[in-house]
């Protein structure tokens, strides 16, 4: 299962990175983006994005996101 989500994952993130400037039109620019990023910096924000999701759900697949989040987030929850 965590292969399957994983494997959706990147696709859905491929596709972002793909259309990263169709739902940056749609969405509007982001002053903050363009300000800390420079001049394009919506459009880089979003393939950022795209990027993030891509290696968070290579992560997934391999298990190695969820051992991340016991390490982090265990000694606060008590496991």
């Amino acid at each position: 299962m965590n292969f399957f989500m994983g494997l959706i994952g990147v696709v859905a993130g491929f596709f972002y990175v793909k259309y990263s400037k169709n739902v940056a039109d749609s969405l509007g620019r982001m002053s903050w983006a363009e300000k800390w990023l420079g001049a394009g910096g919506t459009y880089s924000f979003h393939k950022i994005v795209g990027i993030i999701i891509i290696v968070i759900s290579f992560m997934w697949m391999t298990g190695t996101f969820q051992l991340l989040l016991v390490s982090f987030l265990g000694p606060l929850m008590g496991a």
